[in-house]
């Protein structure tokens, strides 16, 4: 007698459970970047790295780096700068000093681009059979150390070289081995992964530019300044053969990829 009464409630609750599942969805559609509570504050300034080719300057390593129809651009460096010599305001507590590793495998570092804040180091690692060195000679101190199949090092960069000069890690055996390890004395820096996505939180506002290094293509670029307001910015930067290292930037064409939209 009181089954259509049971049933109601059931659906009532099932209604009542999957409402909010379905927003939270919808809502997720389409969304590239997750909000942080920073977001929230309005603190935050984030964008998104794309490359555009030009049949006339092949880049053979595209296909690693360029992905999907976006044309998003991965293991780019991306550093946050205030304009002028004005220094980066109040920052967020510094962590305790990091241990990154880098491993040799088939005869390439793995991974082939740390970025690190002053005071972290790097634990090397050789996990095959061929024996190994790491080099940097402009490193402070020095770097040159053997490592046999199963050995590590663990080295302490002593200087900060943020974007404009990473670190050029070598072999002394294997000339084609490369890898780059960059230094900062700030925590505004990130390593863009498949979605070329870049995210700053906690940022003042004030007059800021980038420096985008992607050290595997020779690709360096400094944007333009651009105000931030202090509440949230979406920067759409584009790279291209233009941008090779040793070549003059285009800033004007910077200026026009720039955008608020993602």
């Amino acid at each position: 007698m009181h089954k259509p009464d049971t049933i109601c409630s059931a659906t009532h609750l099932i209604l009542m459970w999957m409402v909010p599942l379905i927003g939270c969805l919808m809502g997720a559609e389409g969304v590239d970047l997750p909000p942080s509570q920073a977001q929230e504050n309005g603190s935050v300034l984030r964008g998104k790295l794309t490359y555009q080719s030009d049949p006339k300057h092949p880049w053979r390593l595209q296909r690693y780096f360029v992905h999907g129809p976006g044309r998003h651009l991965s293991e780019a460096v991306v550093e946050l700068i205030p304009a002028g010599k004005r220094a980066h305001g109040e920052q967020p507590l510094r962590p305790e000093p990091t241990i990154h590793l880098m491993d040799q495998q088939d005869h390439l570092f793995v991974p082939e681009i740390l970025v690190l804040r002053k005071g972290d180091q790097v634990r090397f690692m050789n996990s095959e059979s061929a024996l190994h060195n790491v080099m940097c000679l402009e490193a402070q101190p020095p770097l040159n150390h053997n490592l046999a199949k199963g050995q590590e090092y663990l080295f302490t960069p002593g200087a900060v070289n943020g974007t404009k000069d990473p670190l050029e890690i070598t072999c002394i055996f294997h000339g084609a081995m490369k890898a780059w390890v960059f230094v900062f004395d700030h925590p505004y820096y990130q390593l863009t992964q498949r979605e070329g996505i870049f995210q700053f939180d906690g940022v003042q506002p004030g007059d800021y530019h980038l420096r985008i290094a992607h050290p595997a293509g020779k690709l360096y670029l400094e944007t333009p300044v651009r105000r931030f307001a202090g509440s949230h910015s979406d920067w759409l930067i584009e790279l291209s053969p233009a941008h090779l290292k040793g070549t003059e930037n285009s800033q004007k064409a910077v200026e026009a990829q720039g955008s608020d939209d993602l």
